[in-house]
């Protein structure tokens, strides 16, 4: 897994969801890890309680040998996360697969005002026929000048999983005080990368036909879901 350390998952029961931490006691109507209330949900409803997504049939990001803590907060991404929803309940091609992380490190860049570890959204989108591609979205509460990045990784070496490169780039945006280093993603044999500017105000119809578009360039060919 990607680090979660206490990864959360609903279990299915006769009449509703119960929520059940991997560390072994099951809640129902518990609170949630980043203090919200879980919500009860109907049987035939499926869910994720790996933040952000509920609703939509959306797994989290399960990735082999990263060291990355779960974050406790999704603080920052609201925005991406209510896009990344829009989409799952708009369409049912691609497939989002979603993961919240702590930003690793101890610089200042990796601490919010409040003296929160910086979250940042893992999510990986998949379509039949189509190469996975990675969307990294850092939480820019305090307006952080730093671009959402979408990677495809075009080779691996054996020893090295997709996790291994997801910690790595995030390794270097600590060390390069929080901004990607351009001039190697671009240059790299490995990656293919894009990055997607912020812009100042959108809805989050605009937000989700803009990631929408960047992945299309990557490849993927959304479907909207059927009435």
């Amino acid at each position: 897994m990607l680090g979660f350390r206490r990864t959360p998952k609903f279990e299915r029961k006769a009449k509703r969801e119960t929520l059940a931490y991997s560390g072994g006691s099951e809640r129902t109507d518990a609170p949630s890890p980043n203090g919200n209330k879980a919500h009860t949900v109907r049987k035939d409803t499926t869910v994720s309680t790996v933040e952000p997504f509920y609703g939509g049939e959306i797994q989290p990001v399960d990735f082999i040998g990263v060291e990355l803590m779960g974050a406790t907060n999704s603080t920052g991404l609201r925005d991406f996360l209510k896009a990344g929803r829009h989409i799952i309940a708009s369409h049912s091609q691609p497939r989002l697969h979603c993961g919240v992380v702590e930003i690793p490190g101890n610089r200042a860049f990796c601490r919010l005002a409040d003296g929160s570890k910086r979250p940042c959204a893992v999510t990986e989108v998949t379509q039949e026929g189509v190469e996975p591609c990675y969307i990294l979205e850092v939480a820019r509460p305090d307006n952080w000048s730093v671009s959402t990045l979408f990677v495809r990784i075009l080779t691996t070496a054996p020893e090295q999983s997709v996790g291994g490169f997801i910690t790595e780039l995030l390794e270097e945006l600590v060390k390069r005080d929080g901004h990607w280093n351009a001039e190697r993603l671009d240059s790299s044999s490995s990656l293919r990368v894009s990055r997607l500017k912020h812009v100042a105000e959108h809805s989050t119809w605009l937000w989700s036909r803009r990631i929408l578009e960047r992945l299309n360039s990557f490849g993927f060919t959304p479907e909207e879901a059927a009435l």
